[in-house]
């Protein structure tokens, strides 16, 4: 079945996570342009990559919603990125942002609003069967915690103060 993007951002951005399917390294570079198309009577749009370390072409797939959403996505959790990948995205941005980095700490504070999306209302946490990734799983392991419900909207606003400071 063809992968569901909420938005052309968010089917970029689960390109930008992907391994090469012929040398395994996350090395995909997009090559601009969008094509629309269809696969299986479905419409579809297609974006191709090119593996920086081997060269490898592909094209991807995906559904997107008319009208497609703004940002990454709706109010609904994203069906190609999990919370583990999310809440890793917002720690790299975040890694050496400092004055004049405005756009990687708005990044984290949507990374960090879209892993709040996998809460579900009366729950406190993220529960584990949300992780569908190795990558995803490996941050859920290492620090169930911060995916507490409480800590996700501590960081959130961590983010957002500082975002105010950059503005």
């Amino acid at each position: 079945m063809t992968p569901v993007a909420r938005s052309l951002d968010e089917a970029s951005l689960y390109l930008d996570l992907q391994p090469c399917e012929v040398c395994g390294r996350v090395a995909l570079d997009q090559q601009p342009g969008v094509a629309d198309g269809e696969v299986d009577g479905e419409p579809v749009v297609w974006l191709e990559t090119v593996c920086a370390n081997c060269g490898n072409r592909a094209r991807f797939a995906f559904r997107v919603p008319v009208p497609a959403a703004t940002g990454f996505g709706g109010d609904e959790p994203s069906q190609l990125i999990d919370p583990g990948q999310w809440l890793r995205l917002a720690d790299v941005v975040t890694r050496d942002a400092g004055a004049g980095q405005r756009d990687r700490v708005a990044l984290a504070v949507a990374a960090i609003t879209e892993v709040l999306k996998f809460v579900k209302p009366g729950e406190d946490a993220v529960p584990g069967h949300e992780f569908w990734t190795d990558s995803g799983r490996q941050v859920f392991d290492e620090a169930r915690w911060r995916f507490d419900k409480e800590s996700l909207e501590f960081e959130l606003d961590r983010y957002r103060r500082a975002l105010a400071e950059l503005t």
